[in-house]
């Protein structure tokens, strides 16, 4: 699907805010890790030299060895975090590609917040074609072809109060229906990304199972 790799670069960019304070940084962890290794090898050259005895130069390599076990534990924990992450990326990619696997082992409140993000307000279940239910958002991203007379191109090109980086993915969007065939308003890309931002943010926040 054309906005997967939106979606994916949504869920990455969601991590690693939710990830930012438990996170510890490799670079840091490898930095300390080295000196404590120089640490203990300078031990051993003063030893060597006579400067220290061996009772210091013990100490000081017990001293490190304990904190080598530590640096090597929380670098564990980080390619850990890693693994976890591209793993549930697959999983979460999976959810927007079948959205219908987001209320497995959800409960009723999930359930209404997703229906609500789906579906226009004023939806009545009928044997009618399911997908004019859906809102135009969720139809621009779900349907090949999307047309809708009522958009406005008129607008201006700039939206308030958004990012650079949303600015571009807006654009992105555009450009997508663009070669889809489809042309859309700035507002309704705005609500495009609106739409692939709180999916995400849903997916994550509850425990998906996914065979």
């Amino acid at each position: 699907m054309e906005y997967t790799p939106i979606f994916e670069d949504l869920i990455r960019k969601i991590y690693s805010k939710l990830y930012e304070q438990k996170s510890i940084d490799k670079t840091n962890i490898n930095r300390s890790l080295h000196k404590m290794i120089e640490r203990v090898a300078n031990a051993r050259e003063l030893l060597v030299k006579g400067i220290i005895n061996e009772e210091d130069y013990l100490s000081v390599k017990t001293d490190c060895e304990n904190r080598i076990d530590i640096l090597g534990t929380q670098l564990n924990d980080v390619y850990k975090l890693d693994v976890q992450q591209k793993q549930s990326l697959k999983k979460l990619t999976k959810c927007f590609l079948k959205s219908a696997l987001i209320f497995l082992g959800t409960d009723n409140s999930i359930e209404l917040k997703v229906a609500s993000l789906f579906l226009n307000k004023d939806f009545v279940y009928s044997n009618a074609d399911f997908t004019s239910h859906l809102k135009d958002e969720v139809r621009i991203v779900y349907v090949s072809q999307y047309s809708n007379t009522k958009e406005n191109f008129e607008e201006a090109e700039v939206i308030k109060n958004i990012s650079k980086e949303q600015q571009e993915i807006i654009s992105n969007i555009i450009e997508i229906e663009l070669i889809k065939g489809n042309k859309i308003s700035t507002q309704n890309a705005t609500k495009v990304l609106s739409f692939l931002l709180k999916l995400a943010e849903i997916c994550i926040s509850i425990k998906i199972k996914i065979g």
